[in-house]
């Protein structure tokens, strides 16, 4: 990673770094984007959308990053999303994420374009926001 934030810095370019592990992200993006079944669901400056996560699959997967912190007890299960990624979610017309999602209702199942938040580099993917 080091190595990566080194060439990042002394070159002035930008980098696209794939990864399922957000801590990694955080410690060597300024722009994070989060994908789900191949869609956009969240983009914006890392740090932001690490923070204050807006869309539901987002949100899950910060809930599922162990942690270091003087709370955390090393017994205690992760959380997790539950269900599985199936066929008919890459169907058109609907949130990939529907069928997983905490907040899901029928309004979920139309199309549902990726669009800006509240700030100049925040777009989500969610009408439930």
């Amino acid at each position: 990673m080091k190595l990566i934030k080194d060439i990042k810095e002394r070159s002035n370019v930008g980098i696209i770094f794939i990864t399922h592990d957000l801590t990694i992200a955080e410690s060597i993006s300024d722009m994070t984007c989060v994908f789900y079944a191949g869609q956009v669901m969240e983009l914006g400056k890392t740090k932001e959308l690490i923070e204050n996560p807006i869309h539901p699959y987002t949100i899950s997967l910060i809930k599922s990053i162990p942690t270091l912190s003087v709370n955390y007890v090393p017994k205690q299960r992760l959380s997790t999303i539950p269900g599985f990624l199936t066929e008919d979610d890459f169907s058109d017309g609907k949130c990939r994420f529907y069928s997983r999602c905490f907040r899901s209702n029928r309004d979920c199942l139309k199309n549902i374009p990726l669009v800006h938040y509240d700030t100049d580099s925040r777009y989500v993917r969610c009408i439930k926001i």
